[in-house]
């Protein structure tokens, strides 16, 4: 296996409670895919630990020899075009969810703190729909992968 061989990238992003977890053990489970199963917040980190964020990600990759790595973190939401500009051919899966659930689940997780929950859905979402129509963009919505 060649080291150099480039592998697919994607980021999942999006309002914390919107269902980036869920997709992204969905996606572990390819064999072709790995996924850190965590949150690496790395574009919350200086540059010089994102890219070391980065190369491990990379490497573990060519090390399990998959050819795909996606990484979750939902508050890259506001970084795609960091994102874009530091991993160049990355494709990016925005989720979304219905707000009312968002809320709840945020408001609760605070202490009953619904009003920030509703600004941070406002902004998160804010940011997705900025990105809509981008060839890179995938969107997805929560209630489409839970369907019964």
């Amino acid at each position: 296996m060649d080291i150099s061989r480039k592998a697919t990238k994607a980021f999942i992003c999006g309002c914390g409670h919107s269902g980036t977890t869920l997709l992204a053990t969905i996606l572990a489970e390819h064999s072709d895919v790995y996924v850190p199963l965590y949150e690496t917040n790395a574009f919350l980190k200086p540059s010089f630990k994102r890219r070391l964020i980065f190369w491990r990600i990379r490497l573990r990759t060519w090390l399990l020899g998959k050819t795909v790595f996606v990484e979750k973190t939902p508050k890259h939401v506001t970084y795609v075009d960091e994102i874009r500009e530091c991993i160049p051919g990355a494709r990016i899966i925005l989720m979304v969810r219905d707000g009312r659930d968002v809320v709840a689940s945020i408001g609760e997780r605070n202490g009953g703190d619904f009003e920030t929950a509703v600004e941070r859905w406002i902004s998160d979402n804010q940011a997705v729909a900025s990105q809509l129509g981008r060839r890179d963009v995938l969107l997805v919505r929560y209630e489409d992968l839970v369907v019964a």
